[in-house]
C-alpha cells in the first residue's frame, strides 16, 4: 500500500515538474511537433498551388555572408563541403519564424520525430542551445527543390560495374558526364516540426550522396563533386538576403494537421 501511495505521488509530482518546466522554458513550444500533425509535408503536392520559403541560420551580418554583387559566400552557409549533403533548414510560412532561429537543437532533441508522438520540452533539458546572434538566409523551395545540375565523375572500374548493371552504355573517355539532381524533405525532429532536409543525389545511377560519402582533401571524389556543383550552381546562386511578403505563402493548416478542429495545447 506504501508503495502505490508513494508511485502515485511520485507521478503526481512529475506531471507537476513537467508543466512548470514547459512553462518557464524559453524554448518556444509552438515549434514542437504535435500528435495531431502529418508526419511529412508532401511539397511535390502542393509546390504547383503554394510558394515555400524556406531559412538557414548564419552567425554571419548580412554584409558579411553576401558579396557586393548580392551572391552568398559559401562561408556563411556551411563549414565545410560535407555540410550540404542533408543540410538543415527550417520551413517559414507556418508556425516557425525568423526569431526561432536562434534555438539549436542537439543530441536526441535533434533526432527525427516519431509520428504521433506528443512531445515534452522537459523530455529534453540541456539538449539545445541558444545562439546570441544569428542572421537568417533565405530560399524559395521551388528554386532548390526537384533542380538538376551537370558534373562529371571518373570513369572507374566501380563507376563500370555499376553502369553494366543499370545497362547504360558508357565510352572509354576518362569522364564520365553525369547529371545530379536536388530534393527538399519535410523531415520533422523532437524539438522543430518544422525542420527540412536538402538532398542530393546522381541522377543517371540514382546513387544518394550523404555527409559521411564527402571525403576530405578529395576534390576528384564523385560525391565531393556532386555537392560542390551542388553548392555552387544551386545553393549559393538562389540564396536570399531579404525577401518580401508576396514572394511566398502562408501555409495553411490543411496541409499539416490531421484534424483541422483538434486544438494544440502548445499554442495556448
Amino acid at each position: 500500500m506504501t508503495i502505490k501511495i508513494l508511485t502515485n505521488w511520485l507521478r503526481v509530482l512529475t506531471n507537476i515538474f513537467n508543466k512548470n518546466f514547459n512553462k518557464i522554458s524559453s524554448y518556444p513550444r509552438v515549434i514542437l511537433p504535435h500528435k495531431n500533425y502529418i508526419l511529412n509535408i508532401d511539397f511535390d503536392k502542393h509546390i504547383l498551388n503554394y510558394s515555400f520559403l524556406l531559412v538557414r541560420r548564419t552567425n554571419k551580418k548580412p554584409t558579411e555572408a553576401f558579396d557586393e554583387i548580392g551572391f552568398l559566400k559559401t562561408e556563411a552557409l556551411i563549414s565545410e563541403l560535407k555540410d550540404v549533403p542533408d543540410m538543415s533548414l527550417n520551413l517559414l510560412g507556418g508556425l516557425f519564424k525568423e526569431n526561432h532561429l536562434k534555438y539549436v537543437p542537439k543530441g536526441n532533441a535533434n533526432k527525427q520525430w516519431t509520428d504521433g508522438k506528443n512531445i515534452r520540452i522537459s523530455d529534453f533539458i540541456g539538449q539545445y542551445k541558444i545562439e546570441k546572434e544569428v542572421y537568417p538566409i533565405y530560399f524559395i523551395l521551388k528554386n532548390i527543390h526537384n533542380c538538376e545540375f551537370p558534373f562529371s565523375r571518373k570513369n572507374d572500374v566501380n563507376l563500370k560495374n555499376l553502369l553494366d548493371k543499370l545497362k547504360i552504355e558508357i565510352d572509354k573517355k576518362p569522364e564520365f558526364e553525369s547529371e545530379g539532381k536536388t530534393s527538399i524533405s519535410h523531415v520533422p525532429i523532437n524539438l522543430n516540426y518544422w525542420h527540412i532536409e536538402f538532398h542530393i543525389k546522381d541522377k543517371k545511377v540514382n546513387q544518394d550522396v550523404k555527409r559521411s560519402g564527402i571525403k576530405t582533401n578529395k576534390d576528384d571524389y564523385w560525391q565531393n563533386r556532386l555537392a560542390a556543383n551542388a553548392l555552387n550552381d544551386i545553393l549559393i546562386v538562389n540564396a536570399k538576403k531579404e525577401i518580401c511578403n508576396n514572394e511566398y505563402d502562408h501555409i495553411p493548416k490543411r496541409l499539416y494537421k490531421k484534424n483541422l478542429w483538434q486544438t494544440n495545447p502548445n499554442l495556448n
